[in-house]
């Protein structure tokens, strides 16, 4: 077996698994306390989070599936739940969210050696980025991990289409962002990343055909959007829409300025590991479109839950790290 199949063993499979883990079973935070039930928390089922029905039902179903099939049945099941002083339920979680998270690893793993040289330093910062995520999960959530694979996922096609565009890509990306959007909004940033790398020529003729490029995505993002939030709140929920206001709390409370400095400082190091110029202007570009998904965090999230920020940052150290895509030659200039 060659060192590079052992490396991926290793650190994309194997390493993921401990520090999900160690994460899940080693920390004690108000956040996994409120998973140690026997079924998915009633909150889950309200407010803003109904819209992200997806994993939360998927996890529902496979909880019901193995209870039925497989917990009542075998007692080894039962050792592994008194070992652990866990449920059903949050084992459930921890499995569905360490899958996703692998396979995370994974795509993460094939953007870097796809973008950048065959190098084993490409494995540290592979590293570093699944660190990053693993250290974010003390916030225990049934969608979190499932949508940075979809995101991750969005990431890989959309440099695959810019360097060699094809109507199969493109319809591949569309179709996730679909299910993205169903899953959670970050799917917005799918939007951000496409649109950093297609808007490079600043001519009215190539700023039309890249405009025109990124129109179905948009749509993409905005039908099951809208169609999701025009159902539910049909039913009743006319206040679901309404987030409260944390601006101030993020702006001023201690904590949650960590969380600004965490995006900060991690905003400098994806530029310090830019070569070239035009990785740090891919960077400043991703940043601006993503405008709106920042403005949200701010308004409606808690900054010192730095999961808000994981997104943004996988995107920053991707494109710092952008160099052989051929067809970025033809536009951009070191």
């Amino acid at each position: 077996m060659s060192n590079k199949k052992i490396n991926f063993i290793l650190y994309i499979i194997l390493l993921p698994i401990i520090i999900s883990f160690v994460i899940y079973f080693g920390y004690s935070s108000r956040y996994n306390n409120y998973f140690f039930t026997d079924q998915m928390p009633e909150n889950y089922f309200e407010n803003i989070y109904k819209y992200r029905f997806l994993s939360r039902d998927l996890i529902v179903y496979f909880q019901n599936f193995f209870e039925q099939r497989i917990f009542l049945n075998l007692n080894y099941f039962n050792k592994i739940l008194t070992r652990l002083n866990t449920t059903n339920f949050y084992l459930i979680i921890f499995t569905y969210n360490t899958f996703f998270y692998v396979l995370t690893c994974i795509v993460i793993y094939k953007i870097i050696f796809y973008i950048n040289i065959d190098n084993i330093k490409n494995f540290l910062l592979i590293i570093i980025i699944e660190s990053l995520i693993g250290f974010s999960q003390f916030v225990v959530t049934p969608y979190d991990m499932s949508s940075l694979f979809l995101l991750t996922l969005t990431f890989l096609i959309s440099i695959k289409l810019t360097e060699n565009f094809t109507k199969k890509k493109y319809i591949l990306l569309i179709l996730i962002i679909i299910i993205s959007t169903l899953n959670r909004e970050t799917s917005a940033l799918s939007l951000s990343f496409y649109a950093a790398l297609i808007f490079n020529n600043w001519s009215i003729k190539d700023f039309i055909i890249s405009a025109n490029k990124l129109i179905l995505p948009i749509i993409a993002f905005l039908i099951p959007y809208i169609i999701l939030r025009i159902h539910f709140n049909s039913e009743g929920y006319s206040n679901s829409l309404i987030m409260d206001n944390f601006i101030l709390t993020n702006l001023f409370e201690f904590r949650n300025l960590l969380g600004i400095f965490f995006y900060i400082i991690f905003t400098r190091f994806s530029l310090i590991l830019c070569n070239h110029t035009y990785q740090k202007i891919f960077i400043k570009k991703y940043i601006a479109f993503s405008l709106p998904y920042i403005f949200i965090i701010f308004y409606g999230g808690i900054l010192w839950e730095i999961r808000l920020f994981i997104p943004l940052i996988i995107g920053q150290l991707i494109l710092a790290n952008i160099k052989n895509l051929n067809n970025f030659n033809n536009y951009i200039r070191a």
